[in-house]
C-alpha cells in the first residue's frame, strides 16, 4: 500500500512540475490536459545476461560502415531502430545518400530503458567505427546518373559549393515543457532545440575542432552512435552528424566534446529509468504548439510510437483515446492547416506512428478511423493496424478512392501510387483486381506508375508483375516523367517498355537491364528479358508444381 501511494505521489508531483515548465511560461508551447491516471511503472533493470548482450552490442557498433539518419553528412531527421519504416527524413542535400539500416543499433534501441545506463556510460567512447563522413562535392553529386537535371540548378541557387564544411556543433533536443529536463539543461552550454534544425545559435565556449580533419572529414566513434541510440530510446533525436542547409555537416560528438555527454547524462542518468522515460513520453505526447526552436509534432509522434513499443499495457488506453478524438471527417480540410489546428498534429502522421501496435484498444480505434474517414491519406495510414479478416471491407473502400482519382495525375507518385503501394504491402493476394481497375483506359502516367510500384523482388508479387508488365515490353511509346519525379537512371528517350523491363529484371536471375544504355542496346536487353520470361512460362506449363528459385536480391 505504501509503495502504491509513493508511486502515485511521485507521478502527481512530476506532472505538476512538468506542467509549469522550466520555471516560466514557454511562448508558443502548451501542455494539453493530461489524463489523471494512476499508473505504476515497475523498474525492470537488465539481467546479468542482458547486460552482457547490451555491452557486446555497444562494442559491435565499431563495425558500422555506412551512414543512416542520425549519423549522416547529407541528411537529417529522426528514426526508431526497431521500426525503420517510421524513419522521418528532414532536410537533405541533392546527392545519393547511401543510407544503411544498422541491425546492431536496432537491437540496442529495442532494449529500451534497460540499455540507457550502459549507453550513457559509453558516450565518451572514442573507439573508431569504419565510417568516415566527408563533405559533399555538390556539383559532382548533382551530375550523378539518376539525379534530376534540375539538381545542378538548385545547387547553384542555394550557393552550395564543392568545399562545404564539416563543423562541430553542440545541439541538444529537448521538450521545453518537461520541467526536470529543461532545468537540467538550463546551465548547460548547449544549443537547445525542439526539433532537428529548429534553431541555430552559438555556444558561449569555443567548440573543440581537433577531431574534424580540415573541415572536410570526420571519423565516427562508438560514443557518437551511443548518443544516437539514447536519442532514439528517449524520443530525443540527438544527431551525432546531420546535414544543415545549405551545404554544411554538423558534428555533435560526445566522445570529443565532454559538454555534450555531460548535458545528456544530466537529463537521463537517473535510477528510475523506466519511470522517467514513461513520464517524459507522456509529456511529449500531450505537448502542443511551436516557436522559433521548432514544433511539437515530432515530439508527439515519437512519443506515441515509444509509449506503445515500451509501455503498451500502461499507455494503450491513452493513445486509443487520442485516436478516438481525432477529427477525420469531411467537416474540416484534412489537407490544410485545419488538420493540425483540430488535432494538434497531422492526423495521418499520428496514425502511421501507432499502426504497428498490437494493443487491442488501439487497433479498435484504427479500424474506427478507417471507417469514418473519407480521406485517402488518413485511411491508408491505418492499414498496418487493420486485421486481415477485414480485407473485403478494406478493398471496397480502396475501390471508392480509386474511382475518385483523375485519369492522369501530375506526378508518378501521386494518390494513385500511394493507393497501389498500400495495396501491394497489405492486400497481396487481393490486389490484382485493384491494379486492373487502375489500368482501365490507362495512359502513360498510370502505366509508368504501375511499373514503379512493382519494382521489388518479393516472390509473391512475381505473378502479378509478369502478367501486367510482359505485354508492355513491346510498348515503345513515351513513359511519363514530371520534372520533380525521380529519374531512376534513364538517359535520353524514356519509354514504357524501358520501365517495364526495369521492373521485371528484379524477378529474373542474371538478366541485366541498363537504363543508361542507348535505345538499340536497351532493345536487345528487352528481347533477352522477353525470351527468359517465355522460357519460364513454358517450364511452368510443363510442370505446374515448378517453383522458380528466389532470385538473388538486386540493388534498386
Amino acid at each position: 500500500m505504501k509503495r502504491h501511494l509513493l508511486q502515485t505521489l511521485r507521478l502527481v508531483l512530476f506532472l505538476a512540475l512538468a506542467s509549469v515548465g522550466p520555471l516560466h511560461a514557454e511562448s508558443g508551447f502548451f501542455l494539453k490536459e493530461m489524463p489523471d491516471r494512476d499508473v505504476i511503472i515497475e523498474e525492470n533493470p537488465a539481467t546479468p545476461d542482458e547486460a552482457k548482450r547490451i555491452k557486446n552490442l555497444i562494442q559491435e557498433l565499431a563495425a558500422t560502415d555506412a551512414p543512416d539518419i542520425g549519423y549522416s553528412a547529407s541528411a537529417s531527421g529522426d528514426g526508431f531502430g526497431p521500426l525503420p519504416d517510421l524513419t522521418y527524413r528532414g532536410s537533405e542535400n541533392i546527392t545519393a545518400h547511401h543510407l544503411k539500416h544498422s541491425a546492431t543499433l536496432e537491437r540496442l534501441v529495442a532494449f529500451g530503458p534497460k540499455a540507457l545506463p550502459f549507453l550513457l556510460d559509453a558516450l565518451a567512447d572514442k573507439s573508431p567505427t569504419q565510417l568516415t563522413l566527408h563533405s559533399i562535392d555538390y556539383h559532382k553529386a548533382s551530375a550523378e546518373p539518376g539525379r534530376p537535371a534540375i539538381g545542378l540548378l538548385l545547387t547553384t541557387l542555394n550557393w552550395q559549393t564543392p568545399d562545404c564544411p564539416v563543423v562541430p556543433a553542440r545541439e541538444i533536443l529537448y521538450n521545453p515543457l518537461n520541467g526536470p529536463e529543461a532545468r537540467a539543461l538550463k546551465t548547460a552550454d548547449v544549443i537547445r532545440m525542439t526539433s532537428v534544425g529548429g534553431l541555430l545559435g552559438d555556444c558561449k565556449a569555443k567548440l573543440p575542432t581537433a577531431h574534424i580533419k580540415d573541415q572536410s572529414e570526420y571519423l565516427l566513434t562508438v560514443g557518437d552512435l551511443c548518443l544516437v541510440a539514447v536519442g532514439q530510446i528517449t524520443n530525443r533525436p540527438y544527431p551525432a552528424a546531420r546535414y544543415q542547409g545549405t551545404g554544411h555537416t554538423f558534428i555533435n560528438s560526445p566522445a570529443h566534446d565532454p559538454e555534450i555527454a555531460k548535458a545528456v547524462r544530466s537529463v537521463w542518468a537517473k535510477k528510475t529509468y523506466r519511470r522517467q522515460l514513461f513520464d517524459s513520453l507522456l509529456i511529449d505526447f500531450h505537448t502542443r504548439g511551436r516557436d522559433d526552436r521548432g514544433g511539437s509534432d515530432r515530439l508527439q509522434i515519437g512519443a506515441a510510437t515509444r509509449l506503445l513499443y515500451y509501455f503498451p499495457d500502461q499507455a494503450g488506453a491513452v493513445v486509443a483515446q487520442r485516436l478516438h478524438e481525432l477529427h477525420v471527417g469531411t467537416d474540416i480540410d484534412l489537407q490544410s492547416s485545419e488538420d493540425e489546428e483540430a488535432n494538434g498534429i497531422r492526423a495521418a502522421e499520428l496514425l502511421e506512428a501507432v499502426a504497428f501496435s498490437e494493443n487491442t484498444e488501439v487497433r479498435r480505434e484504427l479500424l474506427d478511423v478507417f471507417r469514418r474517414t473519407a480521406d485517402q491519406e488518413i485511411a491508408l495510414a491505418t492499414f498496418p493496424g487493420i486485421d486481415r479478416d477485414r480485407r473485403a471491407e478494406v478493398l471496397a473502400k480502396l475501390q471508392l478512392f480509386l474511382r475518385a482519382l483523375p485519369q492522369e495525375e501530375k506526378s508518378l507518385y501521386g494518390d494513385g501510387y500511394k493507393l497501389l503501394e498500400a495495396a501491394r504491402k497489405h492486400l497481396r493476394n487481393d490486389q490484382a483486381d485493384l491494379f486492373q481497375r487502375y489500368l482501365k483506359n490507362a495512359g502513360a502516367q498510370r502505366r509508368t506508375t504501375v511499373c514503379r510500384v512493382l519494382v521489388l523482388d518479393e516472390d509473391w508479387a512475381k505473378e502479378l508483375a509478369v502478367d501486367l508488365l510482359t505485354p508492355w515490353l513491346e510498348d515503345k511509346s513515351d513513359a511519363f516523367m514530371a520534372p520533380h519525379d525521380i529519374n531512376v537512371g534513364f538517359l535520353g528517350k524514356h519509354r514504357i517498355c524501358d520501365e517495364a523491363a526495369l521492373a521485371l529484371v528484379f524477378y529474373l536471375e542474371d538478366i541485366p537491364f541498363d537504363p543508361k544504355g542507348q535505345l538499340d542496346d536497351r532493345d536487345k536487353q528487352i528481347e533477352n528479358i522477353r525470351k527468359e520470361l517465355s522460357k519460364a512460362s513454358r517450364r511452368s506449363d510443363a510442370d505446374p508444381t515448378h517453383q522458380a528459385s528466389k532470385p538473388e536480391k538486386r540493388k534498386g
